[in-house]
């Protein structure tokens, strides 16, 4: 995981180094800590709560090895989060902001 700050917000990347599974789809998971709510804004948006603050986490992007846009999306089933992806060998970006 890579993260990147352009002082608008900050970018996380998943760099995925092997292949998906045989049926050419690969997820993602991520567990939300306990003082946060996760939220399904849409395909590739989501909205995270705790207490006072928010957190967009969404422009949801991902690429195979060689730059090429693949289609994904994010899940959310009891506060942990999909992101699922018709896989290769990938770089996952998304964009979350404050």
């Amino acid at each position: 995981m890579e993260y990147t700050n352009d002082g608008q917000a900050i970018r996380q990347h998943f760099i995925i180094r092997e292949p998906g599974e045989a049926d050419g789809k690969l997820t993602v998971q991520l567990q939300a800590e306990n003082s946060w709510h996760t939220m399904y804004g849409s395909a590739n948006s989501l909205i995270f709560k705790s207490k006072d603050q928010v957190f967009n986490y969404g422009d949801l992007e991902v690429e195979d090895a060689t730059g090429k846009k693949l289609p994904a999306h994010f899940d959310v089933q009891q506060n942990q989060v999909e992101i699922t992806v018709d896989a290769g060998r990938l770089l996952i970006r998304s964009l979350f902001k404050r």
